[in-house]
């Protein structure tokens, strides 16, 4: 009787904390993929930021980073908003140059900027820690000194699309 009291115990230890571990775990992945606000401003303007593995700041003064990743929705819903920034740049009328910059391998991240039909220069392999993403999606605007001019995080709405709009494209008004 007492071994039979002593596996129930055990048994219910053992549901007990698979359910805190299973809720945890949702509880993180909810928080990681909840969108973020241009309130949620990653990097400082002025900071200074090293560039990616084969990347000159100095070479494309300024620099607009996206800093994205196969999988995330936010990032996917967010490029209708990316391809009208890389038209700009294609029709020469962005005040920077646009880099992508993921976390993905090479071969995933190319089919993914590949489907997804994004035509601008991307570097794979890159931790997002490097240029100090909160998450995905980031811009962090860069200037020909590596020194941080302003930065959004997560999906921007149609303020904050217009907001970057006004600061990278030619002949509008700078704001920052």
């Amino acid at each position: 009787m007492l071994r039979k009291d002593i596996l129930e115990v055990a048994a219910n230890v053992i549901v007990v904390v698979a359910g805190i571990v299973f809720l945890g775990t949702w509880v993180a992945n909810r928080q990681s993929t909840r969108p973020r606000t241009t309130a949620n401003v990653t990097v400082a303007p002025g900071t200074q930021l090293a560039p990616p593995p084969g990347y000159s700041w100095e070479g494309h003064a300024p620099t607009l980073v996206l800093v994205l990743r196969q999988g995330c929705h936010f990032c996917k819903e967010s490029l209708p908003f990316y391809k009208s920034l890389a038209e700009l740049e294609h029709s020469g009328r962005l005040n920077a140059h646009l880099l992508a910059v993921l976390s993905d391998q090479e071969a995933e991240g190319r089919v993914f900027m590949t489907n997804e039909g994004l035509e601008i220069q991307s570097i794979f392999g890159v931790n997002p820690s490097t240029p100090r993403a909160a998450g995905t999606p980031t811009l962090v605007l860069i200037d020909g000194h590596g020194k941080v001019l302003q930065s959004w995080v997560g999906k921007l709405d149609a303020g904050g699309e217009a907001e970057v709009k006004r600061v990278v494209v030619k002949g509008t008004n700078r704001s920052g």
